[in-house]
């Protein structure tokens, strides 16, 4: 996924911007975490499958698996080998709205609906975090369904799992 510049943005956050915050504010190095919502999800994911000693806790919400037909589980593969060799384990928070996923029934309700019923945020996320939890790689893992929220409203109860999650 490097049409979005998705290694620049991650070099810059760990050579420019985790830097900067030292300077005014300590840091602990062993208690970093990275979130983010829709492609932010999806950047977190990658970090995590690319970059796993980065942080130590990834929070992906409403993570777009989808796009790019799924290019970011091209990497799902090597988390394992790749955190063998960490002193310590990451975790992984994976949240979803409820909403994100029409039922079967209204997926051909309108247009709207039907990207949503091929996207399938809900299913996607709620499989990932099923491998991940299997392959017992991770320090935790958790996945969360959101009652009764879509993809834009999902992004700060999101956040606030996450960081009693963190």
């Amino acid at each position: 996924a490097t049409e979005g510049g998705i290694e620049l943005f991650l070099d810059f956050i760990e050579r420019e911007l985790k830097p900067l915050i030292a300077t005014l504010a300590p840091l602990d190095p062993r208690r970093q975490a990275l979130y983010g919502h829709s492609y932010g999800g999806l950047c977190t994911l990658h970090a995590l499958f690319t970059r796993p000693a980065m942080f130590q806790t990834y929070i992906a919400a409403s993570p777009s698996i989808w796009y790019g037909d799924q290019v970011v589980l091209a990497n799902e593969k090597q988390l394992g080998k790749r955190i063998a060799a960490l002193p310590a384990k990451p975790s992984l928070m994976v949240t979803v709205g409820e909403l994100e996923q029409p039922k079967p029934d209204a997926a051909a309700a309108d247009a709207h609906a039907a990207v949503a019923a091929k996207r399938r945020m809900v299913s996607e996320a709620r499989d990932l975090a099923a491998r991940l939890q299997a392959a017992n790689s991770l320090a935790r893992v958790q996945f969360q369904v959101l009652a009764h929220e879509n993809h834009g409203s999902a992004m700060f109860p999101a956040m606030a799992r996450g960081l009693e999650f963190f």
